[in-house]
């Protein structure tokens, strides 16, 4: 079991009774309550009061995603890339049924290993949980 908790004006917004319906938030996740992925969240949260951080994690982000994107279409690898505002902003990398076989996972996993030393840098780092 788990739960969540907050202020009462937050946590109305999770509440489709409660909430006017443009501000509506429904709460649904793979890490709801997965206390590895809060404390990555936690951590995040820490970065990005940094100052410059959203404008460094911009550009690091764009560098990275064009430096890919030819690897990932040699390799017949789909990326997820986001709706609505965030379309071709954001990569969501998962592999799920039939593509999760371990071949392809492997292929990926190698691929990011080749690929991602070139995006290293002396910047703060975000941890990342696995599920």
């Amino acid at each position: 079991r788990a739960a969540s908790a907050g202020r009462e004006e937050v946590m109305a917004l999770f509440d489709k009774a409660r909430a006017e319906p443009e501000r509506f938030v429904p709460m649904v996740g793979t890490l709801n309550g997965n206390p590895v992925a809060a404390a990555a969240g936690l951590a995040t949260l820490e970065v990005l009061r940094e100052p410059g951080a959203f404008e460094t994690f911009h550009a690091r982000g764009e560098r990275l995603m064009a430096g890919l994107q030819t690897s990932l279409d040699k390799h017949g690898i789909e990326v997820g890339g986001g709706l609505g505002a965030l379309a071709g902003k954001v990569w969501r990398i998962g592999l799920m049924g039939y593509n999760s076989r371990e071949e392809n996972v492997d292929l990926l996993l190698n691929l990011l290993e080749q690929e991602l030393p070139a995006f290293r840098s002396s910047a703060p780092a975000v941890a990342a949980a696995v599920a």
